[in-house]
């Protein structure tokens, strides 16, 4: 589970799949339905994942291609995404970069206040 997403309602970019009843997952959503979207299984490995930074170019890109916008985003995307402002934000069309630039602040805050804590350098 966790390793690919997708919609029935998302357009054809090359991959599908269909939701199968598996152990953690017994009950997903399309079960049985074909549905279109992103394969992460080999983010790592392939270098598709940016890391040190959360892909928001996949959850964007989602919600941009979904037909039915007002349905897109569940009650536990703002628990997951600690409220909704990174909901509002993509809802009102910001890109990745900007949505990051909002987060500086805050990040700054955090790194002063963690560097009390730090045991070694």
């Amino acid at each position: 589970p966790f390793q690919v997403f997708g919609s029935p309602e998302l357009p054809d970019r090359g991959f599908s799949f269909t939701p199968q009843s598996v152990p953690g997952a017994k009950n997903p959503p399309f079960l049985g339905v074909k549905c279109y979207g992103t394969d992460l299984r080999d983010a790592i490995a392939e270098k598709i994942v940016p890391s040190p930074f959360i892909n928001l170019e996949w959850v964007i890109g989602a919600y941009n291609d979904y037909p039915e916008k007002e349905k897109f985003f569940t009650k536990y995307f703002d628990v997951l995404a600690s409220g909704p402002v990174l909901r509002e934000q993509i809802q009102s069309g910001m890109s990745a970069d900007e949505i990051r630039e909002t987060w500086k602040d805050g990040l700054r805050r955090f790194s002063a206040i963690r560097e009390k804590y730090l045991l070694y350098e």
